[in-house]
């Protein structure tokens, strides 16, 4: 092993001491990842000929979040981010003035501020886990 072998290895390495999955993939034969056991070959022959290594990435946390009741009729419609810390809203019909009644999904991590927003009125739901492919485009929006 040479210099060069060494300061590709060591990070490699002391993440696989701190047991970090180890990922390796030959870039002639394609671009998928498959888990590296170094007991089947040495780690330094790996790099010898030619395989790429990485740390496995970890899985994505999952996202939670509650459905809360809201008046938007006490939201300032001039104000874009009038209602913070919202993934979606779905407004109903007005039934009558001074209420305009909508479903607004919030964040986990935002619930103890939004509850003391002047537009919440109750929450809907418990926590419920948000899901990546339907239509709340939750990965997309980032607030504040």
């Amino acid at each position: 092993m040479n210099r060069t072998q060494a300061k590709i290895l060591a990070p490699i390495i002391c993440a696989f001491a701190a047991g970090s999955n180890i990922q390796a993939r030959d870039p002639r034969v394609g671009a998928h990842w498959y888990p590296f056991h170094a007991t089947n070959l040495p780690i330094e022959n790996a790099i010898e000929l030619g395989l790429e290594l990485r740390i496995a990435p970890k899985p994505p946390k999952p996202k939670f979040a509650r459905l809360a009741l809201c008046n938007l009729d006490k939201v300032d419609a001039n104000n874009v981010s009038a209602l913070p810390y919202v993934v979606q809203i779905k407004a109903a019909a007005i039934n009558e003035p001074g209420w305009i009644p909508a479903e607004v999904i919030v964040r986990k991590g935002h619930c103890d501020k939004f509850a003391k927003h002047p537009a919440f009125v109750k929450w809907l739901t418990a926590d419920f886990q948000l899901l990546t492919g339907n239509n709340t485009h939750a990965d997309n929006q980032r607030h504040a």
